[in-house]
């Protein structure tokens, strides 16, 4: 179904996003050769400007040039945007990049009602693209990251004339943009929006905004967030060295003391010098406080879960804060996952979740994701950082019954005790041969609910932070129900009151692992 008929354009016109049908026309590049019209979809960005596929609007080498210059020329093309109803309107190229263009026009009343923009991960439930209808679509995934979409109508669907509609998340924000389709009407390319975030108008809002702060305000509250900071450390240093002053002071008189005449100097002279040496106000601070801003730089983390009922994600957030302003922790960070599968043998030799091998294996590759980082401040110092993670539910759901179809003597229709394991990795050292967890910076226990209520609002989750692998490995095996050999249904972790990770869940914070 075309969106082009004969008294004009035909779109879907929702009241957000904005839709416009868009054509280029114009004479070919070749003498005597017509170029085909570009047809395409535009959505607003700006109050006069919109986004769509390069594929919409023709490469300008299609057509012939209309001004040439030494290495460039200007394209005799005419582009035209349609709404519903409402005469043409000309527009012009004021930006390309990779797949997408910036269409601008001439300042008019009334402004373009942009559309809602996220980069946020779009999840997987409620997706669709917008352009002669809502057209639903889901993530092909290899290896973890997202390789393109398939449209789950049964029929498929014909996108070529429809380049540049918008791709819609389950709120109904803008998060891609459609840049290309396949042969068999069932597959398509999206560009995500955060890969499209730096041709919008900084003006434009955008959800999990990737663009960097720039302008004279956004200075202004950097350089005076940096100099609290220094006159905070300088505070900090001045404070430090006056105690440490007075109690190497205090130690040196005790030195001297000791040094006096008596009996048995003799055998503690040279000792007695040395401390008397060491400890001198006069002598340099910056072994000592080197030391000290060591401890005010280790971090402090939190963690917290939440699980969204329309996409079935849960969403993690790792965040950590220094009393010191030090380097950044990591630019990159993996988070991994592992089930915890029932039924695990009923010798403690079978059960695999007592072995630190299980939680060392959970960051091998293919069982992890990059987290996305957001620094304060990347190449300098800062006192906090945060990582956030999304994991889908229905990945392990899959997971789980492809283990209970591998095992015949595991009812068919056996529940899901809905645990899984989760640690923050640091994927240079992932691999290496500390077996405790010297690639994990941090580990938790998660409940996962048992699904959506379409609701769209997000709640807290079961979960509960370890600081160490032996630490979860203790708390399972006290959890673990008495063994009979009779009966296989306690051989796993499966229906058990006790194996409260959250007894309260009362926040998306995780509680520690002391918690009671």
């Amino acid at each position: 179904m075309s969106i082009f008929t004969a008294a004009g354009p035909a779109l879907s016109q929702p009241a957000e996003p904005q839709l416009f049908a868009v054509t280029a026309t114009g004479p070919a590049a070749v003498p005597g050769r017509e170029p085909p019209p570009f047809r395409g979809v535009a959505f607003a960005i700006g109050p006069d400007s919109l986004l769509t596929a390069q594929g919409a609007v023709g490469d300008p080498a299609r057509f012939s040039p209309a001004v040439r210059f030494a290495k460039t020329s200007v394209p005799d093309r005419t582009i035209e945007l349609f709404g519903n109803g409402g005469p043409a309107f000309p527009a012009g190229v004021a930006a390309a990049d990779g797949p997408a263009a910036v269409l601008v026009r001439s300042p008019q009343e009334p402004p373009l009602a942009r559309a809602r923009l996220s980069a946020c991960p779009p999840g997987q439930a409620g997706l669709r693209l917008r352009a002669d209808g809502e057209i639903p679509v889901e993530p092909v995934l290899s290896g973890g990251v997202v390789t393109h979409y398939r449209v789950t109508r049964p029929d498929g669907w014909d996108g070529r004339g429809f380049l540049g509609a918008p791709l819609l998340d389950g709120e109904g924000r803008v998060a891609g943009m459609l840049a290309d389709v396949a042969d068999d009407r069932r597959h398509v390319a999206i560009a995500p929006m955060a890969a499209l975030a730096h041709l919008v108008p900084q003006a434009t809002p955008i959800d999990c905004d990737p663009r960097p702060a720039t302008g004279i305000a956004a200075l202004n509250r950097t350089t005076g967030a940096l100099s609290a900071r220094v006159g905070k450390t300088e505070g900090m240093l001045q404070e430090t060295q006056q105690a440490l002053n007075v109690v190497t002071s205090g130690l040196a008189d005790v030195a001297d003391i000791f040094a006096g005449p008596g009996e048995g100097q003799a055998d503690i002279e040279p000792v007695l010098r040395l401390l008397r040496d060491t400890l001198q106000p006069a002598q340099p601070l910056a072994g000592r406080v080197s030391s000290i801003s060591t401890i005010l730089q280790r971090p402090t983390w939190t963690t917290k879960a939440k699980f969204s009922d329309s996409s079935l994600t849960l969403t993690l957030t790792f965040a950590y804060r220094m009393q010191l302003p030090g380097r950044p922790l990591s630019q990159t960070l993996h988070l991994c996952s592992r089930l915890l599968m029932p039924y695990q043998g009923q010798r403690e030799s079978e059960q695999y979740f007592r072995s630190p091998a299980f939680y060392a294996a959970a960051a091998r590759p293919g069982r992890c994701k990059e987290a996305f980082v957001n620094l304060p401040n990347p190449g300098g110092p800062s006192d906090w950082g945060e990582y956030r993670a999304e994991l889908y539910l229905n990945d392990f759901e899959h997971e789980f019954r492809e283990y209970v179809a591998g095992r015949n003597w595991i009812d068919p229709a056996h529940p899901w005790n809905r645990v899984i394991f989760v640690a923050l990795v640091r994927p240079e050292a992932a691999g290496g041969p500390d077996p405790q967890g010297g690639a994990v910076i941090q580990r938790a226990l998660i409940r996962l609910p048992e699904g959506g209520d379409g609701s769209g609002g997000a709640r807290p989750v079961e979960c509960r932070v370890f600081d160490s692998d032996q630490e979860v490995i203790d708390f399972l095996a006290e959890m673990q129900p008495p063994v009979s050999p009779s009966d296989l249904s306690t051989t796993g972790f499966d229906d058990l009151p006790r194996l409260k990770l959250d007894p309260a869940n009362a926040s998306d914070e995780c509680v520690p692992s002391s918690a009671s």
